[in-house]
């Protein structure tokens, strides 16, 4: 719960029961109380005792308040709620100097680490970089030059290994189309023989 001020307060309290002051209506009076600082908590413990003060008055006769008048506070006495120190020219200054400080630094790690990233190569510097360019290129293509004459010379001697499978294939059939028509001849040839035979034996008197 926030602390409530003691002498703003009183203060109040005594503008309230000031007779101008209290002819005007409760609203005019809390908003007159807010403009000076007050917190809801602070006008509210002021309306109240002031209610108080006003009602006991209310009640004394005309001589003990002759006697014991309450003293008029006009608005422009109300006491001012106590501001805060404002800056003085040291505290400028101070900031001025870190304002610079700051962007100096700024200005020094731009111009020493980013501008060099961003600055334009000289005429040297992109001969170079074009040279170590083509270089790299000429590499690459000699690269991939040589890649292709081994694959060709790949693709070439499995094409000769291929022609090679391919004719002995060839020479094997052929050589067993032989062997077919050699036993066939010579099964002919038995046939041949075997009934010459069964004829020379038939011819054999008995």
């Amino acid at each position: 719960m926030t602390e409530l001020r003691e002498d703003l307060i009183q203060s109040a309290v005594k503008f309230l029961v000031d007779p101008k002051v209290r002819e005007s209506t409760l609203t005019k009076k809390i908003a007159f109380l807010e403009s000076k600082g007050l917190s809801t908590a602070e006008i509210e413990e002021s309306v109240r005792r002031s209610s108080g003060l006003v009602a006991g008055l209310s009640g004394q006769n005309q001589s003990s308040i002759a006697h014991n008048p309450v003293q008029s506070i006009s608005p422009s006495q109300f006491a001012q709620p106590q501001s805060q120190p404002g800056f003085n020219w040291k505290d400028y200054t101070l900031a001025v100097l870190s304002i610079l400080g700051v962007g100096y630094g700024t200005y020094t790690v731009v111009k020493q680490y980013i501008l060099p990233q961003l600055a334009w190569p000289t005429a040297t510097e992109f001969e170079a970089d074009s040279n170590k360019l083509n270089s790299s290129l000429t590499t690459t293509t000699s690269a991939l030059q040589s890649v292709q004459n081994e694959t060709t010379a790949l693709a070439k001697s499995i094409d000769d290994y291929s022609l090679q499978v391919s004719n002995q294939i060839d020479l094997m059939s052929k050589a067993l189309v032989d062997l077919k028509e050699m036993d066939e001849k010579r099964d002919e040839e038995i046939a041949k023989i075997k009934l010459e035979v069964d004829g020379i034996k038939e011819m054999i008197p008995k």
